[in-house]
């Protein structure tokens, strides 16, 4: 097996060290990767802002499966690739927002009427936030 991971924080990490171990995996490349990721997989140079990059690039390595970070999620790229019907770990976009916004999955908890820590509001700017502070009644 081929397997790109895009993603260079600890999760990415760990995954492309258990990878390296299996025998069943021939390739696998890390974007952006780390100063660790260099000493085993193949690090690749790609703008990872850039989904139609990690189209192109991804159309160039062949892989037989992407593995994302959370921290790309927002950024469509789990909707490209299942419309080529490429395998790829990752939700759609709009599914991506659980993982990448805390207010819209405080949001999504309440809509849906499931307990979750109460969230006290959302806020704009600084001088907002600081304002609510000023009205609870429990020491900050």
């Amino acid at each position: 097996m081929r397997i790109l991971v895009i993603g260079g924080g600890g999760r990415e990490h760990a995954l492309v060290w258990k990878l390296a171990q299996s025998p069943h995996v021939e390739k696998y490349g890390a974007r952006p990767g780390t100063a660790v990721f260099r000493r085993k997989p193949t690090c690749i140079t790609a703008d990872v802002g850039d989904v139609d990059k990690l189209v192109d690039l991804a159309g160039n390595l062949k892989p037989d499966l992407t593995i994302v970070a959370p921290n790309y999620l927002r950024q469509r790229i789990g909707d490209v690739f299942a419309q080529r019907r490429w395998a790829i770990v990752a939700p759609s976009r709009h599914a991506a927002q659980l993982e990448g916004s805390k207010i819209f999955a405080k949001e999504f908890l309440r809509r849906h009427k499931h307990r979750h820590c109460n969230m006290y509001g959302a806020y704009d700017s600084l001088k907002s936030a600081l304002a609510a502070l000023d009205s609870v009644s429990w020491r900050w």
